[in-house]
């Protein structure tokens, strides 16, 4: 096997939609052997698939989420998952690539983001204080 860089095309069904995700540079381990020719998809490979399926899709990658989310001021994982109404799991999960997100929560998320009245809106519903108006009161 050898790293090699090669173009690499497939097709990722996601919310009941098909999506053609290209990865143009994909570095993948590569079978030297004429007759093998196997690919091998390592976590990096992984990766790349996924990195370039968001993008494909339009979602927010886990960076995005996690600076998002302690942008608005909600440094801990559990106030933002209970203001969403999800678990810390899946909260964890969105921020460390190992899931991702449904659109309509993508969706939230950008909404919880860009609205601070969405924000409170979510926070009072689930009965928690909203950190803006914490922020303000302070």
């Amino acid at each position: 096997m050898a790293i090699v860089v090669i173009p690499y095309d497939i097709q990722i069904d996601h919310d009941g939609k098909k999506y053609d995700v290209h990865v143009p540079k994909f570095s993948v381990p590569k079978c030297q052997n004429e007759a093998c020719g196997a690919v091998s998809f390592d976590e990096r490979a992984s990766e790349q698939i996924d990195e370039a399926f968001r993008r494909t899709a339009g979602l927010l990658t886990p960076d995005q989420i996690r600076q998002g989310r302690t942008k608005v001021g909600y440094s801990l994982q559990q106030e933002f998952a209970a203001c969403l109404g999800v678990s810390v799991s899946t909260v964890s999960r969105w921020e460390n690539g190992s899931q991702i997100q449904q659109t309509f929560y993508d969706d939230m998320m950008r909404a919880f983001f860009q609205v601070p009245q969405f924000r409170q809106f979510l926070a009072e519903r689930h009965g928690l204080t909203p950190k803006d108006l914490k922020a303000s009161v302070a």
